[in-house]
């Protein structure tokens, strides 16, 4: 009889029993804390607040715990924990929008480049436009110095001819180079629900939970047929 200190038996413990149990539970508990962080990371859940996070977190060690007590298989409420989990992903997910690489060329090429003057006369005309253009507009754009608009807006044309189109006056250059840097705008640092977000969060779902599954009965050394 193998004793402890403190006099407790081992003589009628499973050890084999019970450190596969602890080995299940703990290879169950890191998948589905995996889950969580690629539920939280793949589908942007950071931006829709500490509640969702929790609820995912919990969900998935609600769904982790449940398989490792059984061995793997299904317990009695996974289908419902299953379809929570799902839901709450494909409710509060979304995905970055991607912006093209001329828009963003243009961008950078504006951020790097020196004043540009427009006359106060034209940035009159222009009116709430004027006052209204992107940041990186307010930035350079200036009535008291810098290199003339109009003769930015062509060295700009000359590199960017898919985005800047000839241009009828300053005003229309304005209106051109303002536009395009609204697309850029748009899309950067932007997130949108796409239509097959539903079923890539239940796709999701169901793959981690199937390394979950696997995870267990590869520490199961007496699996359930």
């Amino acid at each position: 009889m193998v004793m402890a200190q403190g006099g407790i038996s081992f003589k009628n413990v499973d050890v084999d029993k019970l450190f596969s149990g602890n080995a299940m539970d703990s290879a169950a508990r890191k998948q589905g804390k995996k889950l969580a962080d690629e539920l939280i990371s793949g589908f942007n859940l950071n931006k829709a607040g500490s509640e969702v996070q929790r609820q995912v977190r919990e969900l998935t060690q609600k769904i982790s715990g449940g398989l490792s007590a059984n061995g793997g298989k299904p317990y009695s409420g996974l289908s419902n924990d299953l379809d929570a989990l799902g839901k709450i992903t494909a409710k509060n997910g979304s995905v970055a929008k991607s912006t093209s690489e001329e828009y963003q060329k243009l961008y950078n090429w504006i951020k790097t480049t020196s004043k540009i003057k427009i006359t106060p006369e034209t940035a009159k005309s222009l009116g709430d436009t004027y006052k209204n253009r992107v940041p990186v507009m307010k930035q350079k754009l200036s009535t008291k110095s810098g290199i003339e608009l109009d003769s930015f807006y062509n060295e700009a044309k000359d590199m960017f001819p898919g985005l800047l189109k000839d241009a009828n006056n300053v005003e229309d250059e304005f209106y051109q180079l303002n536009s395009a840097l609204e697309k850029f705008y748009e899309t950067s640092n932007s997130f949108y629900k796409p239509e097959w977000m539903e079923d890539a969060a239940y796709e999701s779902v169901i793959s981690g939970v199937n390394e979950i599954v696997a995870g267990i009965k590869k520490q199961n050394p007496n699996p359930v047929i």
